[in-house]
This record gives C-alpha cells, sequence and structure tokens, in this order.
C-alpha cells in the first residue's frame, strides 16, 4: 500500500513565506511602542495618538486582506486553507485596536487627564454612553436635542 501526501497548491500572495513574515513582524512590532507608553506607569496623550494611529493603519490593512481574499475567491477561487490563513491574518491585525483600547483605558483612568473617568464600570459604561451619543449628534443643534427629549417625554 503506498503512502499518498495531501498537497494543497500553494498561493505565494496569501501563504508566501514573505507575506507572512511580514504580517507577523508588523504585529509585534505594534507592541514595542505600548511596552514603552506603559513603561513609566503613564500615557500621555502623544503615545495615545500614535496608538490611534498605529492602530487605524493596521485596521485598514486587516480590512485590505480581506477584501482582496473576497475577491481572489470569486474570481480565481480560494481554498479553505488559504481562507483561515487570510482570517488568521485579519484577526492579528485587529489585535492592535485591543491594544489601542488599553492605553485610552490607562490614559483616561490617569489623575489630572481632563476628561478623567472613575476606574469603576458604572463610570466606563456612562462615558461610553457619552461617547455614542455625542457621535451619533455629531453636527446636530443641541437645543433642538434637548427640546426634542422634552417633548418626547
Amino acid at each position: 500500500m503506498s503512502a499518498r501526501l495531501c498537497t494543497i497548491p500553494g498561493n505565494p500572495d496569501i501563504a508566501g513565506f514573505g507575506v507572512r513574515i511580514a504580517i507577523y513582524i508588523q504585529n509585534l512590532l505594534c507592541f514595542l511602542p505600548a511596552f514603552w507608553a506603559l513603561f513609566d506607569g503613564k500615557v500621555s496623550q502623544g503615545e495615545l495618538d500614535a496608538a490611534e494611529t498605529q492602530a487605524t493603519t493596521n485596521l485598514v490593512l486587516a480590512f485590505a486582506i480581506l477584501i482582496s481574499s473576497i475577491v481572489q475567491a470569486q474570481t480565481l477561487g480560494l481554498t479553505n486553507y488559504h481562507a483561515s490563513i487570510v482570517l488568521n491574518m485579519s484577526w492579528m491585525n485587529n489585535t492592535n485596536a485591543f491594544i489601542y483600547f488599553l492605553l485610552y483605558i490607562q490614559h483616561k483612568s490617569q489623575a489630572g487627564v481632563r476628561g478623567r473617568v472613575a476606574p469603576t464600570w458604572r463610570a466606563w459604561v456612562q462615558h461610553l454612553r457619552h461617547l455614542a451619543s455625542s457621535i451619533v449628534h455629531r453636527g446636530e443643534d443641541r437645543s433642538e436635542t434637548v427640546s426634542n427629549r422634552i417633548a418626547l417625554t
């Protein structure tokens, strides 16, 4: 009985050594500024802004990887193996948003920061609600919003 080898044809655009190593190194290097920001126990506004830019860049890259894999799946086909690699690389890029979120929590919980949030669950829920409502009601006249709320109650 002969042993058969199961081989999946390689796609160097997805599973190539250079592509995967570049994504892995980029993700590992994204942890360095976060560690550096937390080294002194305080996260400055500049460090937070840098982490936000880095997280946004990696989210755009993750989105681009997913879009390109969808296009390839529709045109040339995509094996399950390569789809799992794409999803794993995209997931790794999304971890940078989580790093930014942790730095944001540290920054907003520090004493002496404008808009400080107390380190309690209730305070953070209230803060997130306020952020969400400010995004939803951005551009509206605040007096109209208040009068509409009074009229509805």
